[in-house]
Protein backbone atom coordinates (compact mmCIF):
# COMPACT_ATOMS: atom_id res chain seq x y z
CA UNK A 1 0.00 0.00 0.00
CA UNK A 2 3.00 2.33 0.30
CA UNK A 3 3.01 2.77 -3.50
CA UNK A 4 -0.64 3.88 -3.54
CA UNK A 5 -1.37 5.59 -0.23
CA UNK A 6 0.29 8.40 1.64
CA UNK A 7 2.81 7.28 4.25
CA UNK A 8 1.31 9.66 6.79
CA UNK A 9 -2.02 7.82 7.04
CA UNK A 10 -0.36 4.40 6.98
CA UNK A 11 1.83 5.62 9.82
CA UNK A 12 -1.19 6.61 11.91
CA UNK A 13 -3.04 3.41 10.96
CA UNK A 14 -0.28 1.54 12.77
CA UNK A 15 -0.91 3.78 15.77
CA UNK A 16 -4.42 2.33 16.10
CA UNK A 17 -2.98 -1.18 16.33
CA UNK A 18 -0.32 -0.08 18.82
CA UNK A 19 -2.96 1.44 21.10
CA UNK A 20 -4.97 -1.76 20.76
CA UNK A 21 -1.96 -3.76 21.97
CA UNK A 22 -1.27 -1.46 24.90
CA UNK A 23 -4.92 -1.01 25.93
CA UNK A 24 -6.58 -4.40 25.36
CA UNK A 25 -10.07 -3.23 26.35
CA UNK A 26 -12.67 -2.99 23.59
CA UNK A 27 -16.21 -1.59 23.56
CA UNK A 28 -18.78 -4.26 24.35
CA UNK A 29 -21.14 -4.39 21.39
CA UNK A 30 -22.90 -7.53 22.61
CA UNK A 31 -25.71 -5.41 24.07
CA UNK A 32 -26.82 -4.73 20.50
CA UNK A 33 -26.65 -8.38 19.50
CA UNK A 34 -29.12 -10.89 20.98
CA UNK A 35 -28.25 -14.54 20.52
CA UNK A 36 -29.91 -17.51 22.25
CA UNK A 37 -27.06 -19.85 23.08
CA UNK A 38 -27.71 -23.38 24.40
CA UNK A 39 -27.26 -23.79 28.14
CA UNK A 40 -24.17 -25.76 29.19
CA UNK A 41 -24.84 -29.34 30.15
CA UNK A 42 -24.15 -30.40 33.74
CA UNK A 43 -22.79 -33.81 34.61
CA UNK A 44 -23.53 -35.83 37.72
CA UNK A 45 -20.28 -34.92 39.43
CA UNK A 46 -21.20 -31.24 39.28
CA UNK A 47 -24.64 -31.90 40.85
CA UNK A 48 -23.60 -34.25 43.68
CA UNK A 49 -21.09 -32.68 46.10
CA UNK A 50 -17.96 -34.64 46.91
CA UNK A 51 -18.75 -34.57 50.65
CA UNK A 52 -22.01 -36.47 50.20
CA UNK A 53 -20.20 -39.26 48.38
CA UNK A 54 -17.72 -39.54 51.23
CA UNK A 55 -20.48 -39.68 53.85
CA UNK A 56 -22.34 -42.43 52.02
CA UNK A 57 -19.32 -44.67 51.76
CA UNK A 58 -18.41 -44.02 55.40
CA UNK A 59 -14.73 -43.67 54.65
CA UNK A 60 -12.47 -40.69 55.00
CA UNK A 61 -9.67 -39.81 52.65
CA UNK A 62 -6.43 -39.13 54.54
CA UNK A 63 -4.08 -39.15 51.54
CA UNK A 64 -1.47 -36.36 51.67
CA UNK A 65 -2.14 -33.49 49.30
CA UNK A 66 0.57 -32.87 46.69
CA UNK A 67 1.13 -29.19 45.90
CA UNK A 68 0.20 -28.46 42.31
CA UNK A 69 1.75 -25.85 40.03
CA UNK A 70 -0.55 -23.06 38.96
CA UNK A 71 0.54 -22.69 35.37
CA UNK A 72 -1.45 -19.49 34.95
CA UNK A 73 0.42 -17.87 37.84
CA UNK A 74 3.77 -19.13 36.57
CA UNK A 75 3.00 -17.75 33.12
CA UNK A 76 1.97 -14.41 34.57
CA UNK A 77 5.22 -14.03 36.52
CA UNK A 78 7.25 -15.07 33.47
CA UNK A 79 5.47 -12.46 31.36
CA UNK A 80 5.96 -9.81 34.06
CA UNK A 81 9.67 -10.63 34.30
CA UNK A 82 10.10 -10.33 30.53
CA UNK A 83 8.24 -7.01 30.41
CA UNK A 84 10.28 -5.56 33.27
CA UNK A 85 13.50 -6.74 31.62
CA UNK A 86 12.71 -5.06 28.29
CA UNK A 87 11.71 -1.77 29.94
CA UNK A 88 14.76 -1.78 32.23
CA UNK A 89 17.10 -2.50 29.33
CA UNK A 90 15.85 0.38 27.17
CA UNK A 91 15.67 2.76 30.14
CA UNK A 92 19.28 1.98 31.07
CA UNK A 93 20.48 2.58 27.49
CA UNK A 94 18.59 5.85 27.31
CA UNK A 95 19.87 7.27 30.59
CA UNK A 96 23.43 6.25 29.77
CA UNK A 97 23.18 7.96 26.37
CA UNK A 98 21.66 11.08 27.93
CA UNK A 99 24.54 11.20 30.40
CA UNK A 100 27.01 11.26 27.51
CA UNK A 101 25.02 13.95 25.72
CA UNK A 102 24.87 16.18 28.79
CA UNK A 103 28.63 15.86 29.14
CA UNK A 104 29.71 16.53 25.56
CA UNK A 105 26.93 18.63 23.99
CA UNK A 106 27.35 22.34 23.46
CA UNK A 107 24.80 24.98 22.52
CA UNK A 108 24.84 26.18 18.93
CA UNK A 109 25.95 29.81 18.93
CA UNK A 110 26.05 30.43 15.18
CA UNK A 111 23.54 33.21 14.65
CA UNK A 112 22.65 32.12 11.11
CA UNK A 113 21.72 28.61 12.27
CA UNK A 114 19.69 29.93 15.22
CA UNK A 115 17.81 32.33 12.94
CA UNK A 116 17.09 29.51 10.48
CA UNK A 117 15.64 27.43 13.30
CA UNK A 118 13.43 30.28 14.48
CA UNK A 119 12.19 30.95 10.95
CA UNK A 120 11.24 27.28 10.48
CA UNK A 121 9.47 27.24 13.84
CA UNK A 122 7.37 30.18 12.77
CA UNK A 123 6.50 28.48 9.48
CA UNK A 124 5.41 25.29 11.24
CA UNK A 125 3.54 27.08 14.02
CA UNK A 126 5.80 25.87 16.84
CA UNK A 127 5.93 28.29 19.75
CA UNK A 128 7.76 26.22 22.36
CA UNK A 129 11.47 26.59 22.96
CA UNK A 130 13.58 24.00 21.15
CA UNK A 131 17.22 23.78 22.31
CA UNK A 132 19.73 23.33 19.50
CA UNK A 133 22.99 21.60 20.42
CA UNK A 134 25.99 20.06 18.71
CA UNK A 135 27.71 16.85 19.80
CA UNK A 136 31.00 15.48 18.40
CA UNK A 137 30.36 11.76 18.91
CA UNK A 138 27.09 11.39 16.96
CA UNK A 139 26.96 10.92 13.19
CA UNK A 140 23.32 11.75 12.50
CA UNK A 141 21.02 14.61 13.51
CA UNK A 142 18.37 13.62 16.01
CA UNK A 143 15.51 14.82 18.14
CA UNK A 144 15.72 13.52 21.69
CA UNK A 145 13.88 14.06 24.96
CA UNK A 146 10.26 13.35 25.85
CA UNK A 147 9.69 16.14 28.34
CA UNK A 148 12.20 18.67 26.98
CA UNK A 149 12.95 17.70 23.38
CA UNK A 150 16.11 19.10 21.82
CA UNK A 151 17.69 18.90 18.38
CA UNK A 152 21.22 17.48 18.39
CA UNK A 153 23.50 18.04 15.39
CA UNK A 154 26.77 16.27 14.61
CA UNK A 155 29.92 18.35 14.41
CA UNK A 156 30.11 17.95 10.61
CA UNK A 157 29.80 21.00 8.38
CA UNK A 158 26.51 21.46 6.54
CA UNK A 159 25.50 23.59 3.59
CA UNK A 160 22.75 26.18 4.25
CA UNK A 161 20.16 24.22 2.24
CA UNK A 162 21.10 21.04 4.12
CA UNK A 163 20.57 22.74 7.47
CA UNK A 164 17.11 23.82 6.34
CA UNK A 165 16.23 20.22 5.45
CA UNK A 166 17.64 18.82 8.69
CA UNK A 167 16.05 21.35 11.03
CA UNK A 168 12.67 21.18 9.29
CA UNK A 169 12.75 17.39 9.40
CA UNK A 170 13.37 17.31 13.15
CA UNK A 171 10.83 20.05 13.85
CA UNK A 172 8.16 18.03 12.04
CA UNK A 173 9.03 15.09 14.29
CA UNK A 174 8.55 17.43 17.24
CA UNK A 175 5.24 18.81 16.02
CA UNK A 176 3.81 15.33 15.43
CA UNK A 177 4.97 14.03 18.85
CA UNK A 178 6.82 11.17 17.19
CA UNK A 179 8.95 10.57 20.28
CA UNK A 180 5.83 9.76 22.31
CA UNK A 181 4.71 7.49 19.48
CA UNK A 182 8.07 5.69 19.70
CA UNK A 183 7.63 5.34 23.46
CA UNK A 184 4.17 3.82 22.93
CA UNK A 185 5.58 1.33 20.41
CA UNK A 186 8.30 0.39 22.88
CA UNK A 187 5.67 -0.15 25.58
CA UNK A 188 3.68 -2.40 23.25
CA UNK A 189 6.85 -4.36 22.44
CA UNK A 190 7.61 -4.71 26.15
CA UNK A 191 4.11 -5.96 26.96
CA UNK A 192 4.16 -8.42 24.03
CA UNK A 193 7.87 -9.29 24.22
CA UNK A 194 7.10 -12.97 23.52
CA UNK A 195 5.46 -12.17 20.16
CA UNK A 196 7.97 -11.83 17.27
CA UNK A 197 5.36 -10.12 15.08
CA UNK A 198 5.45 -7.08 17.39
CA UNK A 199 9.12 -6.49 16.56
CA UNK A 200 8.33 -6.65 12.84
CA UNK A 201 5.58 -4.10 13.48
CA UNK A 202 7.98 -1.81 15.37
CA UNK A 203 10.47 -1.93 12.50
CA UNK A 204 7.77 -1.08 9.96
CA UNK A 205 6.55 1.84 12.08
CA UNK A 206 10.09 3.23 12.42
CA UNK A 207 10.54 3.15 8.65
CA UNK A 208 7.15 4.79 7.99
CA UNK A 209 7.93 7.44 10.59
CA UNK A 210 10.90 8.70 8.57
CA UNK A 211 9.19 8.30 5.19
CA UNK A 212 6.12 10.24 6.30
CA UNK A 213 8.34 12.94 7.80
CA UNK A 214 10.23 13.19 4.50
CA UNK A 215 6.91 13.67 2.70
CA UNK A 216 6.03 16.67 4.87
CA UNK A 217 9.53 18.10 4.71
CA UNK A 218 9.55 18.00 0.89
CA UNK A 219 5.89 18.84 0.39
CA UNK A 220 6.55 21.78 -1.96
CA UNK A 221 10.04 20.79 -3.12
CA UNK A 222 11.01 20.28 -6.75
CA UNK A 223 12.95 17.32 -8.13
CA UNK A 224 16.32 19.06 -7.78
CA UNK A 225 15.69 19.75 -4.10
CA UNK A 226 14.60 16.15 -3.58
CA UNK A 227 17.82 14.98 -5.17
CA UNK A 228 19.83 17.21 -2.84
CA UNK A 229 17.90 15.79 0.11
CA UNK A 230 18.78 12.23 -0.93
CA UNK A 231 22.45 13.14 -1.32
CA UNK A 232 22.44 14.64 2.16
CA UNK A 233 20.91 11.48 3.66
CA UNK A 234 23.47 9.27 1.91
CA UNK A 235 26.30 11.42 3.21
CA UNK A 236 24.93 11.32 6.77
CA UNK A 237 24.51 7.55 6.88
CA UNK A 238 27.80 6.76 5.14
CA UNK A 239 29.63 6.45 8.46
CA UNK A 240 26.56 6.34 10.66
CA UNK A 241 25.62 3.79 13.27
CA UNK A 242 22.35 2.72 14.81
CA UNK A 243 20.92 5.10 17.41
CA UNK A 244 22.00 4.30 20.96
CA UNK A 245 18.55 4.93 22.39
CA UNK A 246 15.00 4.10 21.33
CA UNK A 247 13.72 7.50 22.48
CA UNK A 248 15.24 9.51 19.63
CA UNK A 249 14.76 10.05 15.91
CA UNK A 250 17.54 9.20 13.54
CA UNK A 251 18.35 9.37 9.83
CA UNK A 252 19.87 5.91 10.07
CA UNK A 253 18.06 2.88 8.67
CA UNK A 254 18.73 -0.55 7.28
CA UNK A 255 19.70 -1.10 3.67
CA UNK A 256 16.23 -2.10 2.48
CA UNK A 257 14.56 0.68 4.50
CA UNK A 258 16.91 3.31 3.09
CA UNK A 259 16.32 2.05 -0.45
CA UNK A 260 12.55 2.40 -0.05
CA UNK A 261 13.01 5.78 1.58
CA UNK A 262 15.09 7.18 -1.28
CA UNK A 263 12.65 5.88 -3.89
CA UNK A 264 9.80 7.47 -1.95
CA UNK A 265 11.60 10.82 -1.84
CA UNK A 266 12.24 10.86 -5.59
CA UNK A 267 8.71 9.69 -6.40
CA UNK A 268 6.66 12.78 -7.20
CA UNK A 269 3.48 10.87 -8.07
CA UNK A 270 0.49 12.11 -6.13
CA UNK A 271 -0.76 9.45 -3.70
CA UNK A 272 -4.10 8.86 -2.09
CA UNK A 273 -4.61 10.16 1.41
CA UNK A 274 -5.12 6.70 2.90
CA UNK A 275 -7.99 7.84 5.13
CA UNK A 276 -9.97 4.78 4.05
CA UNK A 277 -7.20 2.47 5.26
CA UNK A 278 -7.11 4.29 8.59
CA UNK A 279 -10.89 3.94 9.04
CA UNK A 280 -10.85 0.24 8.13
CA UNK A 281 -8.07 -0.49 10.64
CA UNK A 282 -9.92 1.50 13.30
CA UNK A 283 -13.19 -0.36 12.64
CA UNK A 284 -11.52 -3.79 12.70
CA UNK A 285 -9.66 -3.00 15.94
CA UNK A 286 -12.82 -1.82 17.67
CA UNK A 287 -14.84 -4.64 16.15
CA UNK A 288 -12.77 -7.22 17.98
CA UNK A 289 -14.96 -6.35 20.97
CA UNK A 290 -17.85 -8.17 19.29
CA UNK A 291 -15.78 -11.31 18.76
CA UNK A 292 -14.40 -11.28 22.31
CA UNK A 293 -17.78 -10.68 23.96
CA UNK A 294 -19.53 -13.39 21.95
CA UNK A 295 -16.83 -15.95 22.69
CA UNK A 296 -16.51 -15.24 26.42
CA UNK A 297 -18.14 -18.07 28.39
CA UNK A 298 -20.79 -16.98 30.87
CA UNK A 299 -20.45 -18.64 34.27
CA UNK A 300 -23.64 -20.18 35.59
CA UNK A 301 -24.60 -19.15 39.12
CA UNK A 302 -27.16 -21.97 39.54
CA UNK A 303 -26.51 -24.15 42.60
CA UNK A 304 -28.16 -27.57 42.74
CA UNK A 305 -29.31 -28.81 46.15
CA UNK A 306 -28.75 -32.56 46.68
CA UNK A 307 -31.71 -34.64 47.85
Amino acid sequence: MEKTYSAKWLYYAWLVLVIGLVVPFRPDFSVFIHMDLPAPSMNIQQIIPAQSVTMETGTENHQPTIPTIRWDQAGFFLWLLGTATVITYHAFKHFRFMKLLNRWCEDVTDRAIVDTLQKLKNELGISREVPLKVCPFIQSPMLIGLRRPAIILPSAAFQPHELVFILKHELIHLKRNDLWYKALVLLAAAIHWFNPVVYVMAKAIAALCEVSCDEQTLQDANFHQRKQYCEMILRLIQNGTKPQTSFATSFFGGRNEMKKRLFSILNTTKKRTGLTVFCVVLAVTLGTGIFISLNTPVESSTVATPT
